[in-house]
């Protein structure tokens, strides 16, 4: 009865757990307190940017506000110092 409950379940999917990040996005709060920051990359070196974030599946988030402008180069990982 279990694996018929679930959305596109079968016997398989009962067995094995879903990934993390599946299911309904969540959503992120909106208020003061919730305001982040993503890194931008300029010529004379990183800098910080207020974002505010909307709707996530755990893997990938909203950007719904902020100062972040269509074109800015965002860091999205970090190299070792012994990397060159």
């Amino acid at each position: 009865a279990g694996a018929a409950a679930r959305p596109g379940g079968g016997i398989v999917s009962a067995m094995l757990p879903r990934p993390p990040g599946s299911g309904t996005p969540r959503r992120a709060g909106t208020d003061a307190a919730q305001a982040r920051q993503v890194w931008v990359l300029e010529p004379a070196g990183p800098r910080a940017v207020a974002v505010t974030l909307g709707a996530t599946d755990g893997r990938m988030t909203e950007v719904t506000g902020g100062a972040l402008q269509p074109g800015m180069a965002v860091v999205v990982g970090q190299r070792d110092g012994s990397a060159r």
